[in-house]
């Protein structure tokens, strides 16, 4: 052996073994450090697999990015224990996992502040965690400075980046498993944010040329003089009506106790399980279907419609010289609300401002009695408000000095909370009403409110008798998307509303209470209730979703509709 092949084998080796020893401590720490949290939280091997190949990616990212090994594996660890976290406190709160999307919304220091606001007792030891590793790695930077990375680096940040496109097409996106389910979620999204594809719109459909005229001319022909009552709709958290779930227990708080004014109860079919109020929310006033947004772009519908959308629920009642007004426990959602019509707007610092730190339902309801007004002067008011005080978690009890027969000999502690808070709020809701449709409170006008539950408590699905799994997909009806809602009216006659529709889809409760108002309206809405009947109140389930790309194009070929 000559001493220039010496030579060159020195040069080689010594080329090589930077990269070799970065590869396989890393490889071993990635193992290490993610199987004590992967035995928790992932029960299938390739769902394993996922999380350490993702652990690696991050950490080769990194590396790439010049950081050192030492702190790159400190931000690795973070990142990947903090998926975990954040998604086994999510799915604790509201029974769903962690989506890629959520970080467009969680991660704002404000939606920080908001969610301490709702939960002060969980988040001292969440920013001490920041705050130390914070520290922690002001330290290791200072220590460890930036370090040149080896090809090997980028080699295995583009390996374990095919790896995560190819894994997310075979099958490993299945429930109860949280950051795998975090990662696929990101996988999902990628095809549709690369094609620039945000709503569903389907095959293209030849479509009438009066109709799509017609939808252009929204307005409400109000004659002069009438005494159009002041409507309210109310979202009440969390609530469905307990003798309609099995294993709940509840048999006495039945259907009677939530009847609309004809005497019947309505079932309404929600887009979301445990948690997630903003889809119900969003389908009830847009009268879309928030499954029309592509892969996980429906956990932010809402941040995605500004100037996207130009007919709406309350964009219809001010053309019938309402004026409208919303009063919300989120924040920071008011460039939603009002480019879908809201004049006023108040959000849960205002409700906390007026009430004194009061969050109640009775409180709520104190607050919007304030904009009623009290005077024959001015025009009528329609409101959207949201309440919370039945929303998860219920191991406390609301207005413990309450006392509420109906939830006294339930056994199980949980569930005879939740009761307490339905009964109480229901109680709160009657109250309202009553003040509300009082001679001369209201400006003298009539009363109608529409409430419904904008999705089920997380626990019903680990009820004895339930699986544990929640199909959401908007072809089924799972018992677990099914909730109510009536049309209540003190003063004023309802138009009669259809008795042989078995569910509701929440984008056509609109609908409903329009068609119950029973106001002079032309435009999109007014084609919409003939479509209502035909399809029996089912926005997908309507001839194969030809139906609602019906709705979808119409809307876009008459530029009420602009998203991509």
């Amino acid at each position: 052996m000559s001493i220039l092949s010496v030579i060159n084998g020195s040069v080689l080796i010594s080329r090589v073994r930077p990269a070799l020893s970065f590869s396989a401590p890393t490889l071993v720490l990635a193992s290490t450090v993610a199987l004590p949290i992967v035995m928790y939280t992932e029960a299938r091997w390739r769902n394993v697999a996922l999380f350490i190949a993702s652990f690696v990616f991050l950490f080769s990212l990194l590396r790439v990015l010049w950081l050192g090994p030492i702190l790159s594996g400190l931000l690795s660890f973070t990142a990947m224990g903090g998926i975990y976290g954040a998604s086994k406190f999510k799915f604790w709160l509201t029974g769903r996992m962690l989506n890629v999307w959520d970080i467009y919304t969680y991660v704002h220091l404000d939606t920080l502040i908001y969610i301490k606001d709702l939960y002060p007792w969980h988040y001292s030891y969440l920013y001490a965690f920041l705050a130390l590793v914070l520290l922690l790695a002001i330290a290791v930077l200072w220590f460890e400075k930036p370090k040149k990375p080896s090809c090997l680096n980028a080699a295995i940040f583009v390996t374990l980046l095919l790896y995560g496109v190819v894994a997310s097409s075979r099958g490993l996106f299945i429930d109860d498993h949280h950051p795998s389910t975090f990662i696929l979620s990101f996988v999902e999204s990628l095809p549709e944010l690369a094609a620039g594809r945000v709503f569903e719109y389907g095959k293209s459909i030849p479509l009438d040329p009066q109709q799509v005229a017609a939808a252009r001319t929204n307005r409400c022909s109000a004659p002069s003089g009438a005494n159009y009552p002041n409507v309210i709709v109310i979202l009440r958290e969390s609530i469905v009506i307990p003798s309609t779930v099995q294993g709940m227990g509840v048999p006495h708080v039945d259907e009677s106790r939530f009847a609309s004014s004809d005497g019947r109860t309505y079932r309404l079919r929600v887009e979301t399980f445990g948690g997630g109020s903003a889809r119900t929310i969003f389908s009830l006033l847009t009268g879309l279907s928030v499954q029309s947004f592509f892969g996980g772009m429906k956990n932010v519908a809402m941040d995605l419609t500004p100037g996207h959308l130009r007919y709406s629920l309350p964009l219809l009642m001010r053309s019938c010289g309402y004026r409208t007004m919303a009063f919300t426990t989120g924040y920071n959602t008011g460039h939603f609300y009002r480019s879908i019509g809201f004049q006023d707007y108040f959000d849960l610092y205002d409700i906390l401002r007026r009430t004194g730190g009061d969050t109640s339902d009775r409180a709520i309801y104190g607050f919007l009695s304030e904009g009623i007004p009290s005077e024959n002067a001015g025009s009528p008011i329609f409101a959207y408000v949201d309440t919370i005080a039945s929303h998860a978690p219920y191991s406390y009890a609301v207005r413990p000095k309450e006392t509420v027969p109906e939830a006294d000999l339930i056994e199980d502690p949980i569930i005879s909370e939740y009761v307490r808070r339905l009964i109480i709020g229901e109680r709160d809701l009657e109250r309202f009403i009553e003040h509300s449709g009082a001679s001369g409170v209201g400006g003298g006008r009539p009363l109608v409110v529409l409430d419904f539950g904008d999705h089920q408590p997380h626990l019903t699905r680990d009820l004895p008798g339930h699986s544990g799994h929640v199909n959401e997909d908007r072809d089924q009806d799972d018992p677990h998307m099914l909730t109510y809602f009536r049309i209540r009216s003190t003063g004023r006659t309802l138009a009669k509303l259809p008795a042989d529709h078995a569910v509701v889809d929440a984008a056509f409760m609109s609908d409903w209470l329009v068609h119950a108002l029973d106001l002079p309206i032309e435009g999109f809405y007014k084609i919409r209730w003939p479509i209502v009947e035909r399809c029996k109140s089912r926005y997908w389930q309507c001839e194969g979703n030809a139906v609602a790309h019906q709705l979808h194009q119409i809307l876009r070929a008459a530029g009420l509709v602009s998203y991509p």
